[in-house]
């Protein structure tokens, strides 16, 4: 195939054309490390709107052990956490079918629950809090799962 020219008053330049004909990429034989399966929830996750690290990131700074958060940073922590899981509860409704009473069903509530109320009286605004670090872990914890079975049980 030659390659053709491309009339310019400045300078010319050789046009080639790409060959398509080749169904791969030459000497490259790419076989994806994941299965299907493992690829699908992948997706699912990035469906969700969620990026995974920076939510577990969000989680060692109140689950950390060195996590100490003064008090400006509990409420803004508090507040990430309280949509995070309106988020996470938003999918696992959407994507996961759970029976009626499953631990499934008793987990969305108590996120629900936790991430429409605010601290109570007796609990302080920390136990608070990591109470929503802890249920956005297993909220999320659930979706990684992936499995239609978890949610059944």
């Amino acid at each position: 195939m030659e390659p053709e020219t491309v009339a310019s008053p400045v300078q010319q330049f050789p046009r080639r054309t790409p060959d398509r004909t080749s169904p791969k990429v030459k000497g490259i034989d790419w076989v994806p490390r994941q299965t299907d399966d493992e690829l699908a929830r992948m997706a699912e996750i990035l469906r969700a709107g969620q990026p995974v690290e920076p939510l577990y990131d969000l989680l060692d700074q109140v689950l950390g052990a060195d996590a100490r958060p003064g008090d400006v940073e509990i409420e803004e922590l508090t507040e990430r956490f309280r949509g995070v899981l309106m988020q996470l509860v938003a999918v696992v409704v959407d994507r996961i079918r759970y029976r009626p009473g499953s631990k499934t069903e008793t987990l969305v509530e108590r996120a629900r629950e936790l991430r429409a109320e605010d601290a109570p009286a007796n609990v302080t605004p920390i136990a608070h809090l990591r109470r929503l670090a802890l249920v956005t872990e297993d909220v999320l914890d659930l979706l990684l799962d992936g499995s239609p079975q978890a949610g059944a049980a």
